[in-house]
């Protein structure tokens, strides 16, 4: 399998964590490779339909929205309006990775790349947003910012190194989607033992 489906595979499941911090670490390691990844140098337009992702505008934009995600994604219920918005939004950029890096290599026919990158980027996030509402439920949001720096952890975690070797693509994303899970969980019980001793203290009290 060539190493642009496998990077495109790391880079589609990082989106699903966190929508934008992907795209950027793909544009700033398309200009310190001087536009090798979205071919920014020599050439047509046409010839390098992705080369917005990396320009000096994209790259301000990325980091911008980036930035607001891993701030507001930190907040119980700012929280779930982000998993609705990335309804749309994380498996979207998970295609648009997919079907940048696979140009790169030609090593996959476009459409089957954003149709690669909407499942995976969309089954990912699926299963945030249903770990986050349980969460909510269980613990009123407690420990939303450990499961939130974690997935913002893991997203830039696979979306490099998905770019430093191809084959780490699918292999770090079913690590980091097992560390999500193994944070979920405990996010879970310190909520719940936080809520519980709370409680016990307000008994005593009275």
């Amino acid at each position: 399998m060539n190493s642009g489906i496998l990077a495109g595979t790391g880079l589609a499941a990082a989106c699903g964590w966190n929508t934008f911090a992907p795209l950027l670490v793909l544009a700033l390691a398309d200009r310190i490779t001087s536009g090798d990844l979205l071919g920014t140098g020599a050439g047509s337009a046409s010839d390098h339909p992705f080369a917005f992702i990396s320009s000096l505008a994209g790259i301000l934009v990325w980091l911008f929205l980036m930035t607001l995600e891993l701030v507001l994604d930190k907040i119980p219920r700012m929280d779930h309006l982000l998993d609705v918005l990335g309804s749309v939004f994380r498996p979207c950029s998970a295609a648009l990775c997919f079907m940048a890096i696979g140009h790169h290599d030609s090593s996959i026919h476009p459409v089957l790349a954003m149709a690669f990158g909407l499942v995976i980027g969309g089954v990912i996030h699926w299963d945030k947003a249903k770990r986050r509402l349980a969460l909510a439920e269980r613990s009123l949001g407690l420990g939303t910012p450990f499961v939130s720096m974690t997935e913002d952890g893991v997203s830039i975690i696979t979306a490099t190194l998905s770019l430093l070797l191809g084959v780490l693509g699918p292999i770090m994303a079913v690590l980091s989607w097992m560390l999500v899970r193994a944070t979920y969980r405990w996010s879970s019980t310190f909520g719940e033992a936080t809520i519980a001793s709370a409680r016990a203290r307000a008994g005593l009290r009275r």
